[in-house]
């Protein structure tokens, strides 16, 4: 996984919390998300480096 502009900061630094990252680049922002708990969802402004997927589940070990 590539390191990202997100948000404000770099999605290496939103990794360095061992928790999983969301990024999450549809419209209905998934802030409700079961196991929120878990997991960091983060608003992407653009589309993930992947392709068409409007949402990227990353692992903690990235």
């Amino acid at each position: 996984m590539p390191d990202l502009p997100i948000g404000g900061g770099r999605l290496y630094e939103l990794m360095r919390t061992g928790r999983f990252v969301l990024l999450d680049a549809t419209a209905a922002h998934a802030a409700a998300t079961p196991g929120r708990d878990r997991v960091d969802v983060v608003r992407a402004d653009r589309a993930t480096p992947y392709g068409a997927a409007a949402t990227l589940l990353i692992r903690p070990d990235g």
